[in-house]
């Protein structure tokens, strides 16, 4: 059975019951401790996810201040999706997260699991495709015309 007196709850017949104990009611404990400065190895993901993008950098702040001992892990889950999927892909998924009200890890990832990917373009599949002046030099001297001619 559980009573409770002032704002402290406690088991009745408490080996502390019967004496005054630092945490019955009324007694502090100890003074105020300043809050905790995190690591450096929290802050580093933190400022990587506010350079890849603002809302990446939201995404990551929400979850360190309420995932606790998880979020420096979560983070760096992030960081690894943005570089696989990109930054710009990521950000528009972890905008779209906060605007829903689901700033999580597991969100960020179903998400970008479920859309589709973006087609690549020529330049992106092979940078000698395209109309860069190099490839015009080299198919130049390969055929022995000058690029003035038509």
């Amino acid at each position: 059975m559980i009573s409770t007196s002032g704002s402290c709850i406690r088991k009745r017949g408490c080996c502390c019951a019967s004496i005054s104990a630092p945490h019955v009611a009324g007694i502090r404990l100890r003074t105020p401790i300043a809050p905790r400065v995190p690591p450096p190895k929290t802050l580093a993901p933190l400022a990587a996810a506010h350079f890849a993008g603002s809302s990446i950098g939201a995404l990551c702040d929400h979850m360190h201040q309420h995932e606790g001992i998880s979020a420096p892990r979560r983070i760096l889950g992030v960081l690894a999706v943005a570089k696989k999927h990109g930054p710009a892909v990521v950000e528009n998924a972890a905008h779209t997260a906060i605007e829903l009200g689901f700033p999580t890890y597991r969100f960020l990832r179903r998400y970008l699991e479920r859309q589709p990917p973006l087609a690549l373009t020529l330049r992106q599949v092979d940078p000698l495709i395209g109309n860069s002046p190099s490839t015009a030099i080299s198919s130049d001297r390969a055929t022995g015309t000058t690029g003035d001619s038509p």
